[in-house]
C-alpha cells in the first residue's frame, strides 16, 4: 500500500470496476429527512460512492463519527447565506483507505487527516464534502472573493438541488484528471450550476482541489494562483462542464 501526499485521500474500498456507479436508488438515496445517525451514516457512504460490499478488509478499523450540527459556512460562493446555519448531519471518516479508479494510489486517512460529508437533515441531500490532509495550506477564499472570480467566466451556483445526484462523489472525482491524489485539500459541493454556455441550471458536483503541485513554473506568478484546480461535473451524466484554477484567496487581504 502506498501512502503520503502522492496517494489520494480516497478510500475505504477495493477497485470498483469501469463505468459510472449510479447512486443506489433505495431508501438511502431518496429525498427525505434523516432521523438518526445510522441513517445518516448509510446515506453518507451512498453519496460518497461506497457501500458495505466495496469496503476493504480494514473495515473494522474505520472510524465513522456522526453528529447533528448547524453547519458553519463562510466560503461557499453564492450559497453561503443559504447553507450557513443549516441543520445538518456531519459524518466524518478516518482510519480508512480511499482509492481512485484512474490513479489507484491509496492513502491512510488517519488523524489528523479526515474526510467529512455534510448532509441536509431536512431532505438528506449532500451539501458539502471536505478532505483535509495533514499538510498545512493557505486559507480558503471567502464566499465574496470566490463570487468575484467566478464571475469572470459568468459562473453562478443558483441554488441547492431538490433531487439526489445520479452519480456519486467517487464518480465525479474520477473525472478530475489533474492529479487529485496530490491535493492537500478537496472541497466538493452539490449545487445547481449555471454558466452562459448552458441554457439552464444543471445539478452538478463542484470539485475544488487545493494545494496541488504548481500548474506553472513561472515564479513571477504567486504560488496560490498556480496550485488550485476546480472541476464542474454534471451530476446527472458525469460530463465535465468546465474546469479552471479559480478561485483563490486575495493576496492583498492576507
Amino acid at each position: 500500500m502506498k501512502t503520503g501526499i502522492m496517494s489520494l485521500f480516497i478510500v475505504i474500498a477495493t477497485y470498483l470496476g469501469g463505468g459510472i456507479s449510479r447512486v443506489v436508488e433505495d431508501d438511502m438515496a431518496n429525498v427525505g429527512a434523516i432521523i438518526n445517525a445510522s441513517q445518516a451514516n448509510a446515506r453518507a457512504l451512498n453519496y460518497l460512492g461506497f457501500d458495505q460490499k466495496r469496503f476493504a478488509p480494514e473495515i473494522d478499523s474505520i472510524s465513522i463519527l456522526c453528529n447533528k450540527i448547524k453547519l458553519n459556512d463562510s466560503t461557499t460562493p453564492f450559497l453561503q447565506s443559504e447553507i450557513d446555519g443549516k441543520a445538518s448531519w456531519e459524518v466524518r471518516i478516518s482510519n480508512a483507505i480511499f482509492r481512485l479508479d484512474k490513479y489507484n494510489l491509496d492513502i491512510d486517512i488517519s488523524p489528523p487527516a479526515y474526510l467529512t460529508i455534510y448532509l441536509d437533515s431536512a431532505n438528506g441531500l449532500p451539501l458539502k464534502i471536505m478532505y483535509k490532509s495533514k499538510y498545512q495550506i493557505e486559507r480558503e477564499p471567502t464566499a465574496e472573493e470566490s463570487e468575484k472570480l467566478l464571475g469572470v467566466f459568468r459562473e453562478k451556483y443558483v441554488g441547492l438541488p431538490s433531487v439526489p445526484p445520479q452519480i456519486s462523489f467517487w464518480d465525479a472525482i474520477n473525472k478530475c484528471d489533474f492529479y487529485p491524489g496530490m491535493a492537500k485539500e478537496i472541497i466538493a459541493n452539490y449545487v445547481l450550476y449555471r454558466q452562459e454556455h448552458y441554457s439552464e441550471a444543471r445539478p452538478a458536483w463542484i470539485v475544488y482541489m487545493r494545494g496541488l503541485p504548481p500548474i506553472s513554473t513561472r515564479e513571477d506568478v504567486a504560488l496560490q494562483y498556480r496550485t488550485n484546480m476546480r472541476y464542474v461535473i454534471d451530476a446527472e451524466n458525469g460530463v465535465e462542464l468546465l474546469r479552471n484554477n479559480l478561485p483563490y484567496p486575495s493576496i492583498n487581504q492576507d
